[in-house]
C-alpha cells in the first residue's frame, strides 16, 4: 500500500496532534488519577478491615465441633 505525500503529512499532523492532546490532558490530571488510587485504596483496606472483622466475628460465635 503506497502513500502519497499528502496522506504522510495528514498521518504525521494526526500523530502529533495526538501527542499534543494527550499531553494536555495529562498535564492537569495527574495529580487527580493518584487522588483517585488513594481513595480507592482507603476505601479497600477500610473494607477488607471490615470483611476481617466480621469473619473473626463468626469464627468466634460458631459452635464448637
Amino acid at each position: 500500500m503506497d502513500f502519497t505525500a499528502d496522506q504522510w503529512m495528514i498521518l504525521t499532523l494526526v500523530l502529533l496532534l495526538g501527542w499534543v492532546l494527550g499531553a494536555l490532558s495529562m498535564s492537569g490530571g495527574g495529580r487527580r488519577w493518584r487522588r483517585t488510587l488513594d481513595d480507592e485504596r482507603a476505601a479497600h483496606e477500610a473494607a477488607r478491615r471490615a470483611y476481617e472483622a466480621r469473619i473473626a466475628e463468626l469464627e468466634r460465635n460458631r459452635p464448637a465441633v
